[in-house]
């Protein structure tokens, strides 16, 4: 155990760069910049109206993504890949800035 958390830590410090701790989610959340950019961009694309309507599961991830729908974050990555020339719909990796986020 105390291996894969010194892995975890190690990784953790020579990619620090490429990560950030969520404001929106609970428990400090840390990911990826480009998993941000990502979320924020499927908030976009999610319908909430009938977010009640939706089993349990399609449900959680409804919930997980609402808050990602207005975040500063997201939209500053987002709008910061679009000026680079760079698809980012949610469903397709942006392999232009993968080694930069």
């Amino acid at each position: 155990m105390e291996a894969m958390a010194s892995a975890v830590r190690e990784w953790m410090d020579a990619h620090h760069e490429r990560m950030l701790v969520c404001p929106n989610q609970p428990g400090a959340l840390v990911l990826s910049k480009n998993a941000c950019m990502r979320r924020y961009l499927a908030a976009q694309e999610e319908t909430y109206e009938d977010m009640m309507l939706v089993d349990f599961f399609r449900y959680r991830v409804k919930k997980g993504l609402y808050v990602c729908r207005n975040c500063a974050i997201g939209k500053g990555l987002a709008s910061r890949q679009e000026r680079m020339g760079v698809s980012c719909r949610p469903e397709e990796p942006p392999q232009a800035l993968a080694g930069s986020i």
